[in-house]
């Protein structure tokens, strides 16, 4: 995926960490402001991690000793960690197949008295049903927690998803349409979480100069490599080592430096700055992902094997990606790749198949078909309707549509 952020905005943010550090400060709280009036929220707060700010959040929440959360499979595995870590049970549950999200027939069919809250993923930019999960963790006394990292921007019913529980999570990462190039943003109205959240952000230090600056320079490769021309001349095997050498998703025993309370972790005003650019682009950024999804929706419908998310008339997706599902995916991203197109597989980690976790391994059929079956079809704020064209064309062709 190519960042958000324009090259010669990462070129400066470059300079900037030459000659400033990136402290917690005015900047920060800027942010903090920005985001919490954009998403409608009182708090906004700036971190290190969405696994950090989940983690602290249920901790501040004191579930009694042995207490059980909700959640999808479909995940990164660092977010099951950051659960672990908070000393509560994980019981999985299988997602909606239009909407990729949690199921809440699902979810109410694994509820049980040690049940004190769900975890909800809005995936691959596709709002799910948090209407009714909303209502079903309201009928039960549950909290309800949102990770609305893959879907800024997305709306259920005229209302930003991340905002209809107790918490919203909000990655701020490399690819993501609002980025500080690391980091996360936590939403929420209950101002005493708030306020101890900010509390815990402000003890951490300050993001190391040269983290950041790694980051800024993956970030201006990654914009560079998914231009077509390049990608054909060996910018695929780059990415690929990029994606393999990149920030890795821990698995089962493996330590997530993001958990820990460390100093050189905290989240910055350099940061902050790179952030507030970004949510300034937004509504361009958005608009114009907006038009690429449509003409994907257009050109692709009705395809042989070739499935889409249902987007119900209430729901606004966020445009961070556009997935597609095929029984033959891993055929289609070769393809795909061959015709220099950057097609890749799932995002996240189907957490009930993991080899390394066996208690987390219990049969999940849709989850375990989206996995399979997700292709994330290229979606750029710079992309040409050129690329979209190409994009489109070839998927016609690997499914038969001419």
């Amino acid at each position: 995926m190519r960042p958000a952020l324009p090259a010669r905005r990462l070129v400066r943010g470059l300079a900037d960490l030459a000659v400033r550090g990136s402290a917690r400060g005015r900047r920060t709280a800027d942010f903090e402001g920005a985001f919490a009036a954009a998403l409608g929220t009182s708090e906004a707060v700036a971190l290190p991690s969405v696994r950090l700010g989940l983690r602290r959040s249920l901790e501040f929440l004191r579930f009694p000793p042995a207490s059980t959360i909700l959640c999808t499979p479909l995940t990164v595995y660092p977010v099951i960690e950051a659960i672990r870590r908070a000393s509560l049970r994980i019981r999985l549950v299988d997602v909606e197949p239009g909407s990729f999200c949690m199921d809440a027939d699902a979810a109410r069919a694994a509820l049980s008295p040690d049940v004190r809250a769900l975890l909800v993923t809005h995936l691959w930019g596709v709002p799910g049903d948090i209407g009714s999960l909303a209502q079903l963790a309201a009928d039960h006394d549950l909290v309800l927690i949102e990770d609305a990292s893959q879907c800024m921007g997305g709306e259920y019913g005229g209302r930003k998803v991340g905002t209809f529980g107790r918490v919203g999570l909000f990655s701020l990462g490399l690819t993501k349409t609002v980025t500080a190039l690391s980091g996360a943003a936590l939403v929420t109205d209950d101002r005493a979480l708030g306020a101890e959240l900010r509390a815990a952000a402000s003890n951490l230090g300050a993001t190391g100069r040269m983290d950041l600056a790694r980051a800024a320079t993956t970030a201006l490769v990654l914009r560079a490599m998914t231009r077509p021309s390049l990608y054909r001349r060996g910018g695929s095997r780059i990415m690929d080592r990029m994606r393999r050498a990149g920030p890795a998703r821990e698995g089962p025993g493996g330590e997530d430096p993001a958990l820990q309370d460390g100093a050189g972790q905290g989240f910055g005003d350099r940061q902050a700055d790179l952030a507030l650019d970004s949510l300034r682009r937004f509504d361009g950024e958005y608009a114009h992902r907006g038009r690429i999804s449509q003409r994907y929706r257009t050109g692709l419908g009705g395809l042989a094997g070739l499935e889409m998310a249902e987007i119900p008339a209430d729901r606004r997706p966020g445009h961070w990606a556009f997935a597609v599902l095929h029984p033959r995916a891993a055929d289609l991203q070769a393809r795909l790749r061959a015709e220099g197109i950057d097609a890749v597989p799932s995002s996240v980690d189907a957490c009930h198949e993991l080899s390394g976790a066996p208690e987390l391994r219990t049969p999940l059929p849709v989850a375990s078909r989206l996995q399979r079956d997700c292709t994330c079809l290229p979606l750029h704020g710079t992309m040409s309707d050129a690329e979209v064209h190409r994009v489109i064309r070839a998927v016609r062709a690997f499914c038969g549509g001419g």
